[in-house]
Order: structure tokens, then C-alpha cells, then sequence
């Protein structure tokens, strides 16, 4: 067994999975322990005692096996577990499903997993998918990391698009908060809020926002405020080109 520099750095114990060679039942796990983890290459002589039939897995009450079961390895000492997964589920807890793909590991050594292109509902618009937990949510088989520039539950809307543009005698610090406000009949205003930063000789910013609004305003940090556009009525998945010029402009 050949490891590269990557994987020598992490401790990737081997083990043997003993079944059936005809009706493939499974009999038990073995734990293999390297010795000298260091080396690069590995010759091991194993003398491995294969349970009977009527031998009874031990089984661990490790409630992380999300679809699978937590099993102890047969010559591992105690508290050494795995989860078995059941048919059509993979990963560390079982939580990857068989048309999924494992794309890494996050927080609290969960896999990340993301759903097959070929999967129908998909998402739309680049938008990638990732499975959900049918014992989290179980009315919900999925949901959808939208690209930039698009919302909806499968990224199937367009969001609004604003180009600014300031005028040359404006001078634009590095960064700005763009305000928007939803005015609502007999209510208080809806306020939503964004920040954008400025590079160095850029003198127009994009934004793209997904809530209704009518009015946009820009604050600078010296507490100037620039108006950028008013709209009466609020069109979903607009596209709107403005200059913001000074007052005497």
C-alpha cells in the first residue's frame, strides 16, 4: 500500500470488511493498526479468525449513524465503532444517498454531499443542489445554492439587476451600503441592506437584490447619502442602469 505525502499526514487505519462469499451476509470488521504510521509503504501479515454464523455484532448506541448502524470492529478494543450503512447510503454517518455525490467534509466531520446533475427536481440557473436529511426535514428532499444573480427555491427566478454608476466629481471611499426600502400601503416601510466594496479607480458597482423595493439609496461613511432611484411600482427581475451625480449636477 503506497501513500502520498497528503495522506501520511492523516491517520487512514485500513480495515476489512468480511461477508458471505455467496449470499454476501455480512459477519463482522476487522481493525488493522499500522505500527510505524510514518512510513510511506506497508507490509502486513494478518492472521484473521472469521466468525460464525450464529455470531452476534456488537452493536454501540452511537446515535450519529444517520442511515446505517453503529457497529464495534470484532478486534478493535472497546469504544473502537463505525457506522454500516444501509443499502444506497455512504459516508462517515451514512448520510450521503447513492445518487449523490460526496464532495467533502464540514463542520463537525460532516460530508458534504450535492445531488447528480441528471436528478429531477434539479435547480436551475447553475444552481447546485444538495440533499437535506429526510429525519431533519422530512418534507423536503433538497434544496438549492443559488449562483449569484438568481432566488427562488430552484434558483428559477432572475434577481433584479442595478447597475450604478457615480458621477467623476464624486469621490467613492472603498466601501458603501446600499439601502433599500419597500413602501407598504397603511405599514411600515420594509428596509433591506447591503454592502459593496470599491476597487481602486472603479467608478460603477452591480448589485443584484431579490426583494421588492422602491427606493435605493447609497451611504458613504462620511454620512453622505446619495439617492440612486425611485420606482412606483415594483417590477420582479428588472434591470436598471443609473448615474448618481451630485447635487448642482
Amino acid at each position: 500500500m503506497q501513500l502520498d505525502q497528503k495522506v501520511q499526514q492523516k491517520k487512514y487505519p485500513p480495515y476489512i470488511d468480511i461477508y458471505e462469499k455467496v449470499s454476501l451476509v455480512y459477519r463482522t470488521s476487522l481493525l488493522i493498526s499500522l505500527k510505524f504510521s510514518f512510513l510511506p509503504v506497508h507490509r502486513i501479515a494478518l492472521e484473521i479468525n472469521i466468525p460464525h454464523t450464529s455470531h452476534k455484532l456488537q452493536i454501540c448506541s452511537n446515535q450519529e449513524s444517520v442511515h446505517g448502524a453503529c457497529i464495534q470492529y470484532s478486534n478493535g478494543s472497546k469504544g473502537v465503532t463505525f457506522c454500516k450503512c444501509n443499502q444506497g447510503w455512504s459516508g462517515q454517518y451514512c448520510t450521503c444517498s447513492s445518487d449523490s455525490l460526496c464532495m467533502g467534509v464540514v463542520a463537525n466531520n460532516r460530508l458534504l454531499c450535492v445531488c447528480p446533475s441528471n436528478q429531477n427536481p434539479t435547480c436551475y440557473n447553475g444552481g447546485q443542489c444538495i440533499p437535506i436529511d429526510k429525519n431533519i426535514i422530512p418534507n423536503k428532499q433538497f434544496i438549492c445554492i443559488c449562483q449569484k444573480g438568481f432566488s427562488g427555491k430552484k434558483c428559477e427566478i432572475a434577481d433584479n439587476k442595478i447597475i450604478v454608476s457615480f458621477h467623476k466629481s464624486i469621490i467613492l471611499p472603498q466601501s458603501i451600503f446600499i439601502r433599500f426600502i419597500e413602501v407598504i400601503n397603511d405599514a411600515v416601510p420594509e428596509n433591506g441592506l447591503t454592502f459593496k466594496t470599491i476597487s481602486v479607480n472603479q467608478n460603477s458597482i452591480t448589485i443584484f437584490w431579490s426583494r421588492p423595493f422602491h427606493i435605493i439609496f447609497a451611504k458613504f461613511f462620511d454620512n453622505n447619502y446619495y439617492l440612486i432611484t425611485v420606482q412606483k411600482t415594483y417590477n420582479r427581475s428588472s434591470a436598471i442602469s443609473t448615474i448618481v451625480k451630485p447635487s448642482g449636477y
